[in-house]
């Protein structure tokens, strides 16, 4: 359920912050971040709404944590609606796709169903986003063929209900995936195209901190966005990682970080795939030296 020209849809001006770009990419680009803890708009809303307003947000993809009440969700939304933003219902964990786990996803769509129910005007979600990480679970490594299965069946069961609620379902998925088979009922191939080719969008998580490794890593996912029409947003780290100092933006600061970023817009702008950039995640980002 692809919804054509939603992407253009989407309004803001990036100048301040990527610099200089063409005029219809800043227009149509997302920016996009991850809010993990629901817990700061309940305990200040405005302060929240503030900083995501402040860094020009577009999208936030926020964690249902079903212990706050659906009413601070309602006066989020409602809120960062007035500004501009779009709200999507986040969650995921990586025993998400077990039969003893699948449980939890169906919790969370049970709840997001309910919520839109009885939402009132300005009030819904603009989608699902599912972070899963289906390769920290134990079984990625033991019988990763099942797993890659498991991963693609619960993504199948997900999609019908979200789209039941006339909401779009996104995916994060890591850059790799392009190097990940599958072999089984959904066919053959690679497991990147076929979650860019069944979501209605995704965000890469490109966890590199420059823009040419960023570019180089998204180049797959971005020709398999352009071949099934799929938008794909481009997620950056800016937490300190133990990977290496490769992996995030934290040391270098956020004017760094956004200087680099215009390079991977004036990379990617002429392509149809390309949706924007989704910052990894509000508090980090809160806490990033300038």
């Amino acid at each position: 359920m692809k919804k054509a020209g939603v992407w253009a849809l989407i309004v803001m001006i990036l100048g301040s912050m990527f610099g200089a770009g063409s005029a219809a990419a800043e227009e149509s680009e997302r920016h996009a971040t991850w809010l993990w803890n629901p817990w700061m708009f309940v305990e200040d809303e405005a302060a929240t709404v503030a900083f995501l307003e402040e860094k020009q947000v577009t999208d936030v993809y926020v964690q249902v944590d079903q212990d706050v009440p659906m009413a601070d969700y309602r006066s989020f939304i409602r809120a960062a609606g007035e500004r501009g933003m779009d709200v999507h219902a986040l969650d995921g964990a990586p025993d998400w796709m077990t039969p003893e786990g699948i449980g939890q996803l169906s919790r969370m769509l049970g709840w997001v169903t309910e919520y839109e129910w009885t939402a009132g005007e300005g009030e819904g979600f603009a989608g699902v986003h599912l972070d899963v990480e289906p390769y920290i679970h134990p079984l990625w490594n033991e019988n990763r063929q099942e797993a890659v299965t498991l991963f693609q069946e619960m993504v199948a069961k997900a999609l019908p209900v979200v789209h039941a609620l006339d909401l779009e379902l996104e995916l994060d998925l890591p850059f790799w995936f392009d190097e990940i088979t599958y072999d089984n009922d959904f066919g053959t191939g690679s497991l990147a195209g076929w979650a860019i080719r069944e979501a209605d969008g995704v965000t890469l998580m490109a966890y590199r901190d420059t823009a040419a490794a960023i570019q180089h890593i998204v180049k797959e996912e971005m020709a398999y966005g352009e071949q099934y029409d799929t938008p794909v947003t481009v997620g950056v780290e800016t937490m300190y990682s133990y990977e290496g100092d490769h992996v995030s933006f934290y040391q270098q600061g956020e004017a760094y970080m956004m200087r680099e970023l215009n390079h991977v817009r004036s990379h990617y702008e002429n392509s149809p795939a390309f949706a924007g950039f989704s910052i990894h995640h509000v508090a980090s980002w809160q806490d990033m030296r300038p």
